[in-house]
């Protein structure tokens, strides 16, 4: 029998980018004094995101998709640190792969939330601000 979860859960923990977007309409003008604590929670929750799908791979043993993950996944941090633009897609793409691929009902719901929280300072930094 197919379940709708995981694509209902993937859909949900993608909302997180739309309601940091919400979230900078609401108060543009906390944007700019907040932006380092922004990125610092984004790279926090990157690194979470991380630690969690390399450590539900361990677990089930499946040490290809943990050494796929393991590359690719610093990869795309640097590429973030060095702000390329588009890059959040492949963050998204990664994760959505990532949670797909996931066996253990609890990991993926803490790996969907994860997603989820990551999306806020995201989505709050994808406006520009622009200052006088």
């Amino acid at each position: 029998m197919i379940t709708l979860y995981p694509l209902l859960a993937l859909l949900f923990s993608f909302t997180g980018i739309i309601f940091g977007l919400i979230l900078s309409l609401i108060a543009p003008e906390e944007i700019v004094p907040g932006k380092r604590y922004l990125l610092f929670l984004k790279y926090i929750l990157f690194f979470a995101i991380f630690v969690v799908g390399n450590y539900s791979f361990l677990l089930i043993g499946d040490y290809y998709f943990g050494l796929i993950f393991s590359i690719i996944i610093p990869v795309l941090f640097i590429l973030t640190y060095v702000k390329l633009p588009f890059i959040e897609y492949g963050n998204y793409v990664v994760f959505s792969i990532m949670f797909l691929v996931e066996v253990n009902f609890e990991l993926s719901l803490i790996l969907a939330s994860l997603v989820f929280l990551y999306g806020f300072p995201t989505g709050t930094l994808l406006r520009k601000i622009y200052t006088p």
